[in-house]
């Protein structure tokens, strides 16, 4: 089964506010409608809220328009709404700001009507609670699975606290942040003290207790089921891509910190990711700036020489030449495209691939202008304020997601040997007047998902998260960082899928378990095969299942609670067969 991702609909770049549903139409309750119109859903309860609205995922190469979408507004509403769909034969899939690329929520491109019995629950218009907890004897919050990332990180930061690492953008909702294992960038520093609470692992991994949505064989329907991070099954559901459904969760935090924000645009890339084997003392590697700092991001841009790279510091005090920041998003020129770097996107998405070279540069002038007029080049500030740096209205480009597992030791190793694979394959592809990835190259660092961390006697890590630890022992592995490869570009670019999945194809050669071990990262692009994304049937039945432990024990667990598949959709069904 394959599920395309080019040559579908034309890429059409995304300048304005981006808003979580589009071209929205209440439909009266029990109405007749016109026969060239979608008919409601037989039966549909008349107390729950029901509208027409579009899905359309973070690159926009994946549309379905005319879906029908609910709004429950309470836990008996979401159980009302659920029952009625195992009762007729619909499915339901959760959905928030659409901030995703994999095709977990729906599969197709398809005009109005002509999709599947499908329900999208738009949790992010109503479960949105969110409170501070005293269950246990470290502070948490509780939230329901569709509050805004960034409104708890605002929540957290009124009442004194943080997390440690977070995505960077801050309009995702906390249930599909769980779902697929969302993560930030950073390990310990060299010589960092432990905090309470500090992971550098997943969200999922800070989960203490959740409600979710199971089947009952007893009463015969869904019922809500609390589990303990303690409960062996409690391990599947924190990573599952929407095979089940948390309705809320309390998660463990810590005290709020101060955050120093480098951005430096002067090292080369050659030298941040030279061969280990032949640096210097003076070299400025990236392993180098993670002993020192612990926390950073590389972005480069096509066919230029200088990374943009921001180093966070952990920073009680702000620095004599560090601007303080009061709010998130401090990179206006990334969220707010410029007129130059738009014109220049839309002639390449229409097919101008050529000035892909000329793209890069001006998007590199576009970062080292906005730093210098928006004085944002060294920030410091409360932590929410320098983790959240991405918003809606950044351009939309698709991407591949490989997280590869490795040593501390090996950090500069992988970096160096897939960049320079990556390199040869542009340089390669430019030989012959082909420019398949006309978006930057982008490495973050982050830990493992370290059970200990939770404070829970019993725990275990998220089964299938990208970062559950290499090991027997799961208090301890000798892959204790992550390293984040994701490469960007337009939907719809020729030979894009072809040049992903060359480059997926080394990873999987080359990262095997000798000194590294590579895995999906599951909101993005992977298991590439015949010009599409997620239809490599080897690698979604063996290779990936293999890579993860616990896989058949989270299939089951899932066909457990949810037997009559209404949390699943026809690629889920694929890769969850195992």
């Amino acid at each position: 089964m394959a599920f395309r991702t080019d040559q579908i609909f034309p890429y059409s770049l995304i300048l304005t506010i981006f808003v979580a549903t589009c071209s929205l139409e209440l439909i009266p309750r029990n109405e007749g409608t016109e026969a060239s119109a979608c008919q409601a859903p037989e039966n549909f309860p008349r107390d729950l809220e029901l509208y027409k609205g579009e899905f359309h995922n973070w690159a926009e190469d994946l549309i379905v328009k005319g879906l029908w979408n609910a709004v429950p507004r309470t836990p008996t509403e979401v159980l009302k709404l659920v029952n009625w769909a195992y009762q007729h034969n619909y499915t339901i899939r959760p959905s928030g700001y659409m901030h995703t690329w994999a095709p977990t929520t729906v599969v197709k491109n398809t005009t109005e009507c002509q999709h599947e019995r499908v329900i999208v629950m738009k949790t992010n218009e109503s479960l949105t609670q969110m409170k501070m907890t005293r269950n246990y004897p470290f502070p948490t919050v509780w939230a329901q699975s569709g509050a805004n990332m960034g409104n708890i990180m605002s929540f957290l930061e009124e009442n004194g606290y943080g997390f440690n690492a977070s995505p960077a953008p801050g309009p995702i909702t906390l249930g599909g942040v769980v779902a697929i294992a969302g993560h930030g960038t950073g390990i310990p520093a060299v010589g960092e003290i432990p905090t309470p609470g500090k992971s550098f692992g997943s969200i999922s991994n800070l989960v203490v207790d959740f409600t979710a949505v199971v089947w009952d064989p007893k009463e015969e329907a869904y019922v809500l089921k609390t589990f303990q991070r303690s409960d062996p099954e409690a391990k599947a559901f924190l990573t599952s891509m929407g095979r089940v459904f948390i309705l809320d969760m309390t998660l463990r935090v810590m005290s709020n910190y101060n955050l120093r924000c480098e951005s430096r645009i002067d090292i080369p890339a050659t030298e941040l990711f030279a061969d280990p084997k032949t640096v210097k003392p003076e070299t400025r590697t990236i392993s180098k700036i993670i002993d020192s700092s612990g926390r950073m991001e590389t972005i480069l841009f096509p066919f230029t020489a200088r990374p943009w790279l921001k180093i966070w510091t952990v920073s009680p005090i702000r620095p004599f030449f560090s601007r303080a920041t009061r709010q998130p998003y401090n990179y206006p020129f990334s969220d707010n495209i410029p007129q130059p770097v738009a014109a220049m996107a839309s002639n390449i998405s229409n097919g101008a691939w050529e000035l892909t070279p000329a793209f890069g540069e001006l998007e590199y002038d576009m970062v080292v202008s906005g730093l210098a007029t928006s004085f944002s080049s060294d920030l410091w500030g409360p932590s929410k304020n320098l983790l959240l740096y991405i918003q809606a209205t950044t351009l939309r480009l698709t991407e591949n997601g490989a997280a590869i597992l490795t040593s501390r030791k090996n950090i500069q190793r992988v970096i160096h040997e897939s960049f320079a694979f990556f390199t040869k394959l542009v340089q390669e592809y430019q030989a012959k007047s082909k420019f398949p990835i006309n978006g930057p190259l982008e490495i973050r660092v982050s830990g493992i998902d370290n059970p200990g961390d939770v404070g829970i006697p019993g725990a275990e890590a998220p089964a299938i998260s990208p970062l559950y630890p290499v090991n027997a022992n799961i208090f301890f592995s000798e892959y204790d960082v992550c390293i984040w490869f994701n490469i960007l570009t337009f939907p719809s670019t020729p030979h894009a899928i072809e040049f992903l999945q060359r480059m997926e194809t080394f990873f999987y050669e080359t990262y095997n378990g000798d000194y590294a071990l590579i895995r999906p990262e599951w909101s993005k692009g992977w298991a590439y095969k015949n010009n599409t994304s997620w239809s490599n049937d080897e690698m979604l039945q063996e290779t990936i299942p293999k890579s993860l432990p616990h896989w058949n024990y989270s299939v089951a667990t899932y066909d457990k609670y949810d037997p009559h598949r209404v949390f699943s959709n026809e690629f889920l069904d694929i890769l969850f067969s195992a």
